[in-house]
């Protein structure tokens, strides 16, 4: 678990690495003790009678062990989420147009009024 952690801070994409420690370590450790918990079934330790009990339809270990997936199911989604979005702050590639929007509503909505409440020129050179 500590070397997956470690991979994973490596990683250059910081969206990832947010996710690492609420999201994606937590769904990883349920993800690996019921993993070892089936894998000490097939090989008889004595584990096999936890896994047994998680069977138990109604046992208060199958009732931790439902949650314990729902969560770990729920953190994977929430994990999925944050990665599919969008990042924060304008796309590079629409910046031009979005500089370009916010000039043309400056002039409309600040410079276009006070040019209007000005006289002309030709309009002072006549007085």
């Amino acid at each position: 678990m500590q070397r997956l952690g470690e991979l994973l801070a490596a990683s250059s994409h910081a969206p990832l690495r947010a996710l690492l420690q609420p999201a994606l370590l937590p769904a990883a450790a349920v993800a690996l003790r019921y993993s070892a918990l089936a894998h000490s079934n097939a090989a008889g330790d004595s584990a096999a009678r936890t896994l047994e009990c998680v069977a138990e339809p109604g046992s208060e270990l199958a009732t931790e062990a439902a949650r314990a997936r729902g969560r770990a199911w729920a953190l994977l989604g929430l994990a999925r989420l944050h990665l599919a979005r969008p990042p924060a702050g304008a796309d590079p590639a629409a910046k031009r147009a979005l500089k370009a929007a916010h000039a043309e509503a400056r002039v409309s909505e600040e410079l276009l009024p006070e040019l209007q409440a000005r006289p002309a020129p030709s309009a002072r050179a006549g007085a």
